[in-house]
């Protein structure tokens, strides 16, 4: 299957990845990615066999766990998770799921273990517990939080910080809304929503530079 270029600098820089991490891998054993299928929205039931092929031919091992339902709609959510135990690496492609805790666990253990993990698209709101769940907090890492002024304002956002005085909301592009307590009318998270922060928040002027040199290398 031929893959566009935008595809095929990701595969580079998933490749880099993994070897920049500093995966420990026996020699001449090929480092194994478990592919998590959570979700038939944008088909990744379909895309994903494909991309794994893809990864196969770059030298990794691969499990595709891609139930023939689909996982977002239907009580059984993804069984086979327990094949994470045995992953350099997870990809996932979920999306509001409300796993039972054995299938959770898996997933919790693996992201705890601190190997890579890489998300695509809506995993980002992977997740969509009811508000009374036991694993509702689970989701409130990148869910969205919409704040209500006194005054008839609303602002949506990442919920960066609390501090007693202020509650900071970072937007998708970045910029920051410092919003006093004292002029909220009401506050909290959105059920089913999510907001992706800044990614390179994290990094150096010259660390953001050295990813776009590279990217401009790649053919």
């Amino acid at each position: 299957m031929y893959f566009p270029m935008s595809v095929r600098k990701l595969l580079l820089i998933f490749a880099g990845l993994f070897v920049t991490l500093g995966v420990s891998v026996i020699a001449g054993e090929k480092p194994h990615a478990v592919i998590v299928v959570g979700t038939h929205h944008y088909s990744p039931q379909k895309s994903m066999p494909d991309f794994a092929g893809e990864l196969e031919r770059l030298g990794f091992e691969t499990t595709v766990i891609n139930p023939d339902w689909d996982p977002e709609k239907d009580e059984r959510g993804v069984p086979g998770l327990e094949a994470l135990e045995n992953a350099d690496v997870g990809i996932f492609f979920m999306r509001f799921l409300k796993l039972e805790n054995e299938q959770l666990g898996h997933i919790t253990k693996f992201v705890e273990s601190g190997k890579p993990v890489v998300c695509f698209r809506t995993s980002f709101h992977a997740f969509n517990y009811p508000k009374d769940h036991p694993n509702a907090a689970i989701e409130n890492v990148f869910r969205s939080y919409r704040i209500e002024t006194k005054d008839g304002k609303t602002f949506e956002g990442f919920n960066q910080n609390e501090d007693g005085r202020t509650i900071t909301l970072l937007s998708m592009g970045g910029a920051k809304q410092d919003i006093p307590i004292k002029s909220i009318q009401s506050a909290g998270y959105i059920e089913g929503k999510s907001v992706m922060p800044d990614l390179t928040g994290g990094l150096t002027a010259q660390q953001v530079a050295s990813i776009v040199a590279y990217l401009k290398t790649v053919k």
